[in-house]
């Protein structure tokens, strides 16, 4: 059973992965076009539905392959296909390394 359905704001956007925070009150996407031209995370409210906010992942666009928040939900830690691991706090990036090639 679907309990609801959320539209991303990004038309043709394959969602790759999904993460909640431990309050439950945002879910990050994040995914990509076709071609992989574009890749973002879309933060989502959990209790409107409603998008808070859309982050294209720079410097070049990578899908995101795996997203987890922390213990506390401070932090979101994503890895990526272009080999990067990127940590955000409040849906910035605060920092980044190259974790394979």
């Amino acid at each position: 059973k679907i309990t609801y359905e959320l539209s991303h704001p990004t038309e043709n956007l394959r969602i790759i992965s999904l993460a909640s925070n431990v309050m439950c009150t945002h879910l990050v996407s994040s995914g990509t076009d076709k071609e992989q031209t574009v890749s973002e995370f879309v933060v989502w409210d959990c209790k409107t539905r409603e998008c808070l906010q859309v982050l294209e992942i720079t410097p070049l666009p990578s899908p995101i392959t795996s997203t987890h928040f922390n213990h506390n939900g401070n932090l979101l830690v994503c890895g990526a296909m272009d080999g990067m691991i990127r940590v955000y706090a409040d849906y910035q990036c605060i920092m980044g390394w190259q974790a394979s090639s």
